[in-house]
């Protein structure tokens, strides 16, 4: 989310350098942004065997798809377009794509008018109605004795 250097990234980092030193690896990626009128179009392709490429992607993204602040904000209210956003899958977009801007104890309010389910297949939408967002223990306990919680692993 426009930081390139955060505790995901060094372990990605790490891992990488621990495990795949070896590795041929060659890293590609694109950076898409608006124009003027909306339109989306490609801003950069690039390519490395480095570090220094995703770098590069990043400061790109950070400069053509980010509004910074200069202070966090205490209440944001965010809309996702019915037409785009029917899942809470997907409208979680709405909390990681904000959740720098909002200072601490402030609130976000989210309206997503189009959310209909929690999940884009009905049996996961089934699923979490029935089982809610749960811990790790209750959920394994629950796929003890959920046949179907079982099979949708």
């Amino acid at each position: 989310m426009g930081r390139t250097d955060n505790p995901g990234r060094r372990l990605f980092n790490r891992a990488y350098d621990t495990f795949c030193p070896e590795l041929p690896a060659l890293f590609a990626m694109t950076v898409i942004g608006a124009k003027e009128d909306g339109e989306l179009v490609t801003r950069g392709l690039f390519v490395g065997d480095t570090a220094e490429c995703f770098e590069q992607a990043a400061k790109l993204s950070l400069e053509v798809n980010f509004t910074l602040l200069e202070e966090p904000q205490r209440k944001v209210v965010c809309f996702l377009d019915p037409d785009e956003y029917h899942f809470l899958w997907t409208a979680n977009k709405a909390i990681y794509r904000t959740r720098m801007a909002v200072a601490d104890g402030g609130e976000l309010v989210v309206m997503a008018p189009g959310v209909h389910s929690f999940g884009e297949k009905e049996v996961i939408d089934r699923l979490i109605r029935r089982h809610g967002y749960v811990t790790t223990p209750e959920l394994m306990a629950a796929i003890e004795t959920d046949e179907e919680l079982q099979d949708n692993l």
